[in-house]
């Protein structure tokens, strides 16, 4: 069966497919009628960029099989097949993924057909290289303590996958997080260095990425140093004198001011100020449950989405306002004096009629000896103290016969006492104690360690009887605890 077209319709066809490819850009319309089969193609676009989507179009014969190949000349090659309407037409599309450097003319070709008829068609269009990556970085937080968050902002192409790496001076990576380009090609991006160190570190931020062929990186610098061993840098409290009590619009004002048009400040600030309503928040958490306000993650969720100067002005005021209720709720629940451990933290913090007098980094129990958690009180005060190890040598728990300073135990074995042999306290210590090689190099035995002059600051200030409170750790039943 053979089929035949009028002239007028072969050129009506042929107007059809240039008008199809005016509104894209230049495109060859190419005819073919081998084998009795009428086989028009089309390219939608005669200038393409990798990383777009091009079309070619294809009028034949009705219910035909249509294959399209397309070579980018480099070792890629697209194929796709398909089957025409009843009209004869169907439109191929695809995503040009071309990871090539440089333009080239891509050739592509359409088969067609139907029972023992077949033709083929051929054409071409201009391909272009994907456009550069452009990565550009830059470190929001300049100076920042072991494990807290370096902030980075960068700017790439939209919607783009990129690495952001933090290492260390001699090159080593020590952390990697994935983040993605929104449609304006911008993310902000928070990665925690969660490592312990003696002195301060010049670091390097890289972020990087790679698209179709392209590849791009940036580098930025940044220094860390070691978190404080014997005091807390962010106590809570209200960051900004005069904040406490103000309206929203007055707390807005002063945090302005405070920041001074400097966005390392406003973070700062921002930072202060939600530590301190969070930890108020954990704290009284522990004495009721009629909490005003919001609860602790919130403004912690808040301050992670806050990525301009303004957000983070609103972040604090909001903070600084809500933390008066909840300071004033403190003052009325909480008993005469109170000692307050946080195992998430690893810090012990001591109140006085509700209000924040001391506080501390310290070390707590050992994944395999933790400390118990609940509310207990100090029993017992004695100075000078003796430890007596309960294991024998060749245990992973012995220790020798130990003399402490101040003792305070709390509940059976558990205590708070100073450790004149521990160097470093404070957020991971528990784990990994003073560090690699030291001679304490995990957690306590269950106790609280503390570092001298506060453990001696707190057995002059708390009576036997004072309220010992643990929390913020995965909860652990009283049992027997063997000291140090």
């Amino acid at each position: 069966m053979r089929f035949r077209f009028a002239r007028p319709a072969i050129l009506a066809l042929t107007i059809l497919v240039t008008l199809i490819g005016a509104p894209v850009g230049p495109t060859r319309a190419v005819a073919a009628r081998p084998s009795g089969i009428l086989l028009f193609v089309a390219a939608g676009n005669r200038f393409v960029t990798a990383g777009t989507t091009q079309k070619v179009w294809v009028h034949t014969m009705a219910l035909a099989g249509v294959e399209l190949k397309v070579d980018y000349g480099n070792g890629q090659v697209v194929t796709q097949r398909a089957r025409t309407d009843s009209g004869g037409t169907y439109l191929f599309r695809w995503p040009v993924n071309y990871t090539g450097s440089s333009v080239t003319l891509a050739r592509f070709w359409v088969h067609v057909t139907r029972g023992s008829l077949g033709t083929a068609a051929r054409g071409d269009f201009v391909l272009f290289p994907a456009p550069p990556l452009g990565i550009h970085a830059a470190v929001l937080t300049p100076s920042i303590y072991a494990g807290d968050e370096v902030k980075v902002a960068a700017k790439s192409r939209p919607n783009t996958d990129l690495t952001v790496s933090v290492r260390g001076e001699d090159g080593h990576v020590v952390v990697t997080q994935k983040v993605r380009t929104d449609a304006t090609g911008a993310v902000t991006a928070s990665v925690p260095v969660s490592v312990t160190i003696a002195q301060p570190h010049q670091m390097q931020v890289v972020v990087s990425g790679q698209r179709l062929g392209r590849f791009s990186s940036a580098v930025e610098g940044f220094k860390l140093v070691p978190a404080p061993a014997t005091q807390v840098s962010l106590l809570a409290g209200i960051p900004i004198s005069g904040a406490l009590g103000a309206s929203p619009d007055e707390a807005r004002r002063l945090a302005r001011d405070a920041a001074g048009g400097s966005w390392t400040t406003a973070q700062r600030n921002a930072r202060l100020a939600v530590q301190a309503i969070t930890v108020d928040l954990q704290v009284l958490g522990q004495w009721t449950s009629a909490i005003p306000g919001h609860g602790a993650g919130y403004y912690t969720n808040v301050l992670d989405h806050a990525t301009s100067y303004d957000q983070l002005i609103d972040v604090t005021a909001q903070a600084l306002t809500d933390d008066g209720p909840v300071e004033a709720r403190m003052r009325s629940v909480m008993p005469h004096q109170a000692i307050m451990v946080s195992i998430g933290e690893q810090v012990l913090r001591a109140y006085q009629d509700g209000q924040l007098v001391m506080s501390t980094y310290v070390t707590t129990g050992r994944p395999e000896l933790p400390t118990v958690t609940g509310h207990f009180y100090i029993y017992e005060k004695v100075t000078p103290f003796q430890f007596i190890s309960p294991w024998p040598p060749g245990s992973p728990y012995y220790y020798p016969p130990t003399w402490i300073k101040y003792w305070m135990p709390f509940y059976q074995g558990y205590g708070l006492h100073d450790a004149w042999w521990r160097a470093h306290y404070g957020p991971g210590t528990n784990v990994t104690g003073d560090g690699p090689g030291s001679s304490e190099p995990t957690g306590t035995h269950g106790c609280v360690n503390i570092p001298f002059a506060n453990a001696q600051w707190l057995w002059n200030w708390a009576p036997v009887g004072t309220p010992v409170v643990v929390y913020g750790g995965p909860y652990v039943a009283p049992g027997s605890a063997a000291g140090i």
